[in-house]
């Protein structure tokens, strides 16, 4: 049975998704009216499912679990296909895209991994493009300790694609996990350690259980723990680790010598930092009205720091709320400086506001 019909036999309308949710609140309709109007079919008069952030939020508040997502999901598949909607800003984070920001953003600030990239390897680095943009000194801190745990690490500075799939684009994004798992099986690796959890939790459903993915807290937690103390923070949980949360879990875990105050909304009922869906490039209010209730509520435990591990979320942060002090949980265990200051001067903004210009 199909999400949408799933939804369309048992939501009961009870409005808590809705209450919870600024994407739902504003369109003003439930999970079943949603359904009940994709049922008549997706056009291009019906672009609503393109600002929906696919955090899960609606999903772990409702009372039946009903996954709200993957029925947004496949009317963006429709939409993205057969009406072709997808603009110039979404373009930017398709990883199989000449204009994909990330990999220009790091060739105009001249940041390079040379020497960590190999042609073989047993083990996968693969740190997440925001990691590998916004934390370079994190990242090679990283890969020379994974090195010395692990022995044949090769550093992959690839993105794990899942952009493609949030936009519905199937066949693209299918094609670029198959040139995924052919390159890193062509250079002998067995399995992948990455830092974000869009890409442990992306890769780990695509590949089926064909590679193995870890995170860096299950290879290297113990060498990071007890090297965060006496700070005043709180958390702010990343969407993907929601359900499952194993990030969540290691995070506290490092930060057990700290005070750490939980927001009103954390772990499973945790705030989307409003990154998710690519939602800004179809209605930038939405994502600010997300970071800005966010950051409300960590105001609000009167936390020195609110600390992430994604850095995507931090990207968005450093950007939307640049008085706010925010830290990638990495930066603060290994002693490094990140990018938030050049993010704040909009160094990242002028990238993509030039990148946009020249489709033009």
């Amino acid at each position: 049975m199909s999400a949408l019909t799933t939804i369309l036999e048992t939501c009961s309308e009870c409005q808590t998704c809705v209450n919870e949710c600024p994407f739902l609140s504003k369109l003003g309709m439930t999970p079943k009216r949603i359904a009940e109007d994709l049922m008549s079919g997706v056009d291009p008069t019906k672009v609503y499912p393109m600002s929906c952030f696919l955090c899960g939020l609606c999903r772990s508040v409702c009372p039946f679990s009903l996954d709200i997502p993957s029925m947004i999901l496949q009317a963006r598949s429709e939409l993205s296909s057969t009406w072709g909607m997808i603009n110039a800003c979404h373009r930017l984070f398709l990883a199989d895209d000449p204009v994909f920001i990330m990999d220009i953003y790091r060739r105009q600030k001249g940041i390079s991994y040379e020497g960590m990239v190999k042609e073989n390897f047993n083990y996968a680095f693969l740190p997440g493009c925001a990691m590998l943009c916004f934390s370079p000194k994190a990242t090679a801190k990283l890969y020379d300790m994974l090195s010395r745990r692990l022995g044949e690490v090769g550093l992959v500075e690839l993105c794990c694609g899942k952009p493609l799939y949030d936009l519905g684009l199937v066949e693209r994004a299918a094609s670029w996990i198959s040139k995924l798992e052919e390159y890193l099986k062509k250079s002998g690796c067995r399995s992948i350690v990455t830092a974000c959890p869009n890409c442990y939790y992306h890769l780990k459903s695509m590949f089926g259980g064909r590679i193995e993915v870890l995170t860096v807290y299950d290879v290297v937690g113990d060498e990071l723990k007890g090297r965060v103390k006496g700070l005043k923070v709180t958390i702010h949980d990343s969407c993907p680790d929601r359900f499952e949360g194993l990030f969540a879990k290691h995070v506290r875990s490092l930060l057990s010598e700290c005070e750490v105050i939980e927001m009103k909304h954390s772990k499973k009922r945790s705030l989307c930092c409003g990154a998710g869906g690519l939602v800004s490039c179809i209605d930038p209010s939405l994502p600010a009205v997300l970071s800005g209730n966010r950051v409300e509520e960590a105001l609000e435990t009167g936390a020195d720091v609110m600390v992430v591990y994604c850095y995507s979320c931090a990207s968005l942060f450093w950007g939307s709320q640049p008085t706010v002090n925010v830290k990638h949980i990495l930066d603060l265990a290994l002693d490094t400086e990140d990018e938030s200051e050049a993010v704040k001067r909009g160094e990242l903004s002028q990238v993509i506001m030039k990148v946009m210009s020249e489709q033009m």
